[in-house]
């Protein structure tokens, strides 16, 4: 069999056009699978600080208040969370590069601190979710199960 050589470049590039595609859908459904833990994750944090947030709505903290502390809680930790991974995932392609093509090779990092930028969003918009259903609440934020 004869293949010319546009045919065979239209062959690799339907293969690239496949992969791109299969690696955005593993991306977002990275992402999807990250809100979903973060959001559990904030309504578990929610549901532990229900006495504090009974004790502050009792001594007259505003929803607004309640939902500020919650979400710069939330925040900051995704943010030193993202922060670290990216920057462990960074030194493990790092000694993997170097233990390959030798050292001098160098990769540029800002998709990952704009990725995170992304995961930030998400998680922010989660955490605010849990807490404006957290601080809706009714009574005296002693309740158990």
């Amino acid at each position: 069999m004869f293949l010319n050589a546009e045919a065979m470049f239209s062959m690799i590039d339907n293969l690239m056009a496949g992969t791109r595609i299969l690696i955005w859908m593993v991306g977002l459904g990275t992402l999807f699978a990250g809100a979903i833990g973060v959001s559990n994750i904030m309504m578990v944090t929610v549901k532990e600080h229900t006495t504090e947030i009974g004790i502050l709505r009792a001594i007259g903290a505003r929803p607004k208040d309640i939902l500020q502390q919650i979400l710069s809680e939330s925040m900051v930790l995704t943010t030193i969370a993202g922060m670290t991974g990216i920057s462990f995932g960074a030194l493990i392609l790092q000694v993997v590069e170097n233990a390959v093509n030798g050292p001098g090779h160098h990769k540029d990092p800002l998709p990952g601190f704009l990725r995170t930028g992304h995961r930030h969003l998400l998680s922010t918009h989660c955490a605010g979710c849990a807490c404006r259903t957290g601080t809706r609440l009714p009574g005296n934020g002693y309740q158990t199960d």
